[in-house]
């Protein structure tokens, strides 16, 4: 009787922490997605929006990305990111490349919860979550 109560409350224990687990995931990416008009969108923004929409159109395939102030080349992947997303999302506007991005990071986060129940060790996987 007394280790079937024990083993009844840790179950309920092991449910409730579940249950705020996906509850803070949930609400997380419900107020990432919440306003999407509230995002940074400055001259780096601006630039990059610009390529995802000027590539194979009016430019080249970009192999080096945006000068740095002391006019050094970033590498070719900090753009081809946004072309991809730009691509897969039909994105034709900021709102809407900062709108994938938004998906993007609510995937992630969600990957790495499942990561987590699936190998991580059960006594390291706290931390994790």
């Amino acid at each position: 009787m007394i280790q079937s109560l024990g083993a009844s409350r840790a179950f309920g224990k092991r449910r409730m922490w579940l249950i705020g687990l996906a509850a803070a995931v949930i609400l997380g990416a419900l107020l990432r997605l919440v306003w999407v008009m509230d995002m940074e969108y400055k001259g780096e923004e601006a630039w990059m929006f610009d390529r995802t929409q000027r590539v194979g159109q009016m430019e080249p395939f970009p192999w080096l990305g945006m000068e740095s102030s002391v006019k050094v080349s970033n590498p070719g992947m900090s753009v081809w990111v946004f072309l991809l997303l730009a691509k897969l999302f039909s994105a034709r506007d900021p709102t809407a490349l900062a709108r994938s991005v938004q998906l993007l990071n609510i995937s992630a986060i969600v990957l790495l919860v499942v990561f987590a129940f699936r190998m991580v060790i059960k006594e390291e996987r706290e931390p994790w979550l």
